[in-house]
């Protein structure tokens, strides 16, 4: 079995592992860059690989590449792809800051070939991680194995490997070559006869949902297509230019200062910015094409609203799907040749970090501000791992390109003054956060916070203002993200 040691091992070449080797390679001490190598389980870099379709735009500006929000002048950077491949003017004339997602998938790829230090193993999937322990059980490195038998040792990890597909329960017991998650769409569909009169019944009412029907009705021109949701119909991200300030990479801060019952609503609300919407292009699509198709008569591309599929079989060559009407209470039947998930993604940390913690003996993960997982009894160890995204943390991975990660702390390299990690700050108790409080789903509301959390500023009016603030009691400005007193304020007057 061949073993591999490296300094830095980072599994996955999505998005955030190739921002974090551009950081390395520009901003790294000597030889850290070079002793890094990233494992990729598939045979290249692809953004979106399930929905890889060619007319698919990214719903982020260009300018959130890799690396132009921290250096704007990198080689690494969209726009010198663009110039490299010959293709700058005409990006420029199109007139767009959203490119199309094939382009993105491009770039990437490009940036992955043109890295000159770290190296990138294709074709291996890591299938486990252990933590080696050296004399008196100190913490030494990470152990990971892969689907190919090999191991790479390594003494600090990163994982920016994505989450893992949702496949709600109703679905579990239904015979695999029937079912297909938008993640692996672009792989199974191809297998599919183009003429075939199929019938697809595609689940779930936001972007990715809305993408799957559209590919199948217009890819399958003969095909049945039915959309089922929850909601009451299909509607717009919320992306005003006011809320979309909570993607600004300052907004980690402002997020990891805040209270529980603030958090709770920052995620509630960011749920609208992204997972609970359609990018206004798709809505108006779909939305045109059911209307010419019930003005000439011939309907293929049907929703189906406010309704649980509350059970599914396999019953004589198709798929049944028991539909419960949540207005009336009331059931039918959807017979479909093959059921396509647009379900989204498992709100819990990915399969293989949750096996880490599981060895490391974890009940909880608890992570502070520089996303470092407290492992007990290596507080002041080196090697402690963290859990790192190149955005937000309470961005959305669609929305901002973050991906899970765990990354070790090194105890010199983490500071800001090596440029090659986020900047640190003492880790305490009271900084310390736990995991439903700081990952990227939304699944789980906020643990309550912590007596810490509720820092109040004192306010000291000037003499003879404490009765204009009594007068002004119903005016007080109080910050539902920490509680702090901001001043006592008369409300304005029309």
């Amino acid at each position: 079995m061949a073993r591999q040691d490296v300094e830095l091992l980072a599994i996955g070449a999505g998005p955030a592992n190739l921002a974090l080797a551009v950081a390395l390679e520009e901003l790294a001490p000597a030889g850290l860059a070079e002793g890094t190598v990233i494992a990729e389980r598939y045979d290249s870099v692809v953004w979106q690989r399930g929905m890889l379709l060619p007319w698919t735009q990214s719903q982020v500006s260009f300018l959130k590449d890799l690396v132009t929000l921290r250096n704007p002048t990198s080689r690494f950077s969209f726009v010198n792809y663009l110039h490299s491949v010959g293709r700058l003017d005409e990006f420029i004339n199109l007139g767009t800051f959203t490119p199309y997602r094939q382009e993105i998938s491009g770039y990437l790829q490009w940036v992955a070939d043109t890295l000159a230090k770290v190296r990138i193993h294709y074709d291996r999937r890591a299938v486990a991680i252990a933590p080696r322990h050296g004399a008196g059980g100190r913490l030494e490195g990470w152990l990971t194995s892969f689907a190919d038998g090999s191991e790479i040792h390594s003494r600090d990890l990163v994982i920016g490997a994505g989450r893992d597909s949702r496949i709600p329960a109703e679905f579990a017991a239904l015979p695999a070559d029937r079912l297909i998650h938008s993640a692996d769409y672009s792989a199974r569909i191809a297998a599919l006869d183009p003429a075939g009169k199929h019938r697809f019944a595609v689940i779930g009412g936001a972007q990715s949902a809305a993408e799957l029907l559209w590919a199948v009705h217009q890819g399958f021109p003969a095909a049945a297509t039915t959309m089922v949701m929850r909601s009451i119909g299909l509607k717009n991200y919320e992306s005003s230019k006011f809320t979309n300030e909570i993607y600004y990479s300052s907004f980690i801060d402002q997020f990891f200062q805040a209270t529980g019952p603030a958090r709770d609503q920052l995620l509630r609300e960011m749920h609208l910015s992204n997972y609970a919407g359609l990018a206004p292009a798709m809505l108006d699509t779909l939305y045109r094409q059911r209307y010419l198709e019930r003005l000439s008569g011939d309907e293929r591309l049907k929703l189906i609203t406010m309704t649980d599929i509350t059970a599914t079989r396999f019953e004589g060559d198709e798929v049944v799907l028991t539909l419960t009407d949540r207005l009336t209470g009331t059931s039918t039947e959807l017979a479909a040749d093959y059921v396509l998930l647009g379900t989204g993604f498992d709100s819990r940390m990915p399969a293989l970090v949750r096996g880490l913690a599981d060895r490391l003996g974890l009940a909880e993960t608890t992570v502070d501000r520089n996303y470092r997982l407290c492992v007990p009894g290596t507080e002041d160890d080196p090697r402690s791992i963290c859990r790192a995204s190149t955005r937000p943390p309470t961005a959305s991975p669609t929305r901002c390109s973050a991906c899970w990660r765990c990354v070790p702390a090194r105890s010199s390299a983490t500071c800001s003054s090596t440029g090659w990690a986020p900047a640190c700050s003492p880790t305490s108790p009271e900084t310390s956060r736990t995991e439903s409080r700081t990952r990227h789903d939304h699944g789980n509301p906020p643990a309550e916070p912590r007596r810490a959390d509720l820092r109040v500023r004192p306010v000291h009016p000037a003499p003879g203002a404490l009765a204009a603030a009594e007068r002004a009691v119903r005016g007080l400005l109080v910050d539902r993200r920490t509680g702090h007193l901001l001043a006592p304020a008369r409300a304005p007057r029309v």
